[in-house]
C-alpha cells in the first residue's frame, strides 16, 4: 500500500465546507440552549378571594398593581450598517409592591382564570413546552450529526479512502436538527408574544380576580350597586306653564 502523502491528507473544498457546517452547528446548538433562558426566577403572589372585605381587596390591589413592563429591543445590522432585522424580548412586569414578575405563570394566583391574561399565560406555557421539546430534539440530532460527520472527515479506511456513509447520515441528522431548531425559534417567538400579552392585560385580570370595578376615582365591589348622584329633574316648559296657571 502506498504511503499517504500530505496531498492525500489535505482537506478538499467539500471537507472544508463540512468543517464549516460543523462549526455552524456548534453555534446553533449553543443558541438553542439560550432560547429556553436561564433558570427561571419565580415570585409567590397572593390575592384575597373575591368575597373578602372590600378594603382588604383594595389594599391587595394597591400592592399588586402593575407599574411598568420592561422590554429589550435588539436590532441587527449588516456589514454596511443598514438594519436587517429587529427583535423584541419581554423581560419582566414590575408591581407596585416591589415584585418583579419574569415568569407569566407566577400570575396564576392573582388573576381571574377566565381573563385575557390567563388565556395568554396558558398559551405561553404551551409554547414553552413546545420550545423545550424542539430544543432537546434539535440538540440531539445536531450533536449526532456533528459526531458522524466528524468521524467521516477525520477517519480513513485502511486503503486511504474516506467512508462516506457516516458523512451522509450525519448530514441527514443535522438537516433534521436544523428543522427542529426552526420550530424551537418559532415557539420562542410565540411564547414571547404571549408573555407580553399576559403582562399587558394583567391589570384587568387582577381586578376581575379581586372582584373590583372602577367607580369614579376608586375601586368598589362589583356586586354592590353604586348609587349615582341624584339629578335635578326639570319640568318641560309646557308643563311648567300649566303649573303656573293652576297656582293662580
Amino acid at each position: 500500500m502506498a504511503p499517504l502523502t500530505d496531498k492525500a491528507l489535505a482537506p478538499s473544498g467539500a471537507v472544508m465546507s463540512i468543517v464549516h457546517l460543523q462549526a455552524t452547528t456548534i453555534l446553533l446548538v449553543s443558541s438553542l440552549g439560550t432560547l429556553t433562558g436561564c433558570a427561571a426566577h419565580h415570585v409567590h403572589l397572593y390575592a384575597p378571594e373575591g368575597d373578602a372585605p372590600v378594603e382588604e381587596r383594595r389594599t391587595a390591589y394597591e400592592h399588586l398593581q402593575p407599574v411598568s413592563i420592561t422590554e429589550t429591543h435588539i436590532t441587527t445590522f449588516n456589514k454596511w450598517g443598514g438594519p436587517i432585522g429587529a427583535t423584541r424580548r419581554t423581560e419582566h412586569l414590575q408591581l407596585r409592591g416591589g415584585e418583579r414578575v419574569s415568569e407569566p405563570e407566577d400570575l396564576w394566583p392573582v388573576i381571574a382564570q377566565t381573563s385575557a391574561s390567563a388565556n395568554a399565560v396558558t398559551r405561553y406555557e404551551e409554547n414553552m413546552s413546545s420550545l423545550r421539546t424542539a430544543t432537546w430534539i434539535a440538540s440531539a440530532f445536531l450533536a449526532a450529526g456533528l459526531g458522524m460527520t466528524g468521524y467521516s472527515v477525520f477517519h480513513r479506511n485502511s486503503d486511504g479512502t474516506r467512508n462516506n456513509t457516516p458523512l451522509y447520515l450525519g448530514l441527514g441528522a443535522m438537516t433534521v436538527g436544523v428543522g427542529f431548531s426552526f420550530w424551537a425559534q418559532s415557539a420562542a417567538h410565540d411564547a414571547n408574544d404571549e408573555k407580553s400579552t399576559a403582562f399587558e392585560t394583567y391589570d384587568d385580570g387582577l381586578k376581575a380576580r379581586l372582584n373590583l370595578c372602577d367607580s369614579g376615582n376608586e375601586l368598589n365591589d362589583c356586586n354592590v350597586p353604586h348609587r349615582q348622584p341624584a339629578r335635578r329633574s326639570e319640568v318641560p316648559p309646557a308643563e311648567q306653564s300649566d303649573v303656573n296657571k293652576d297656582s293662580r
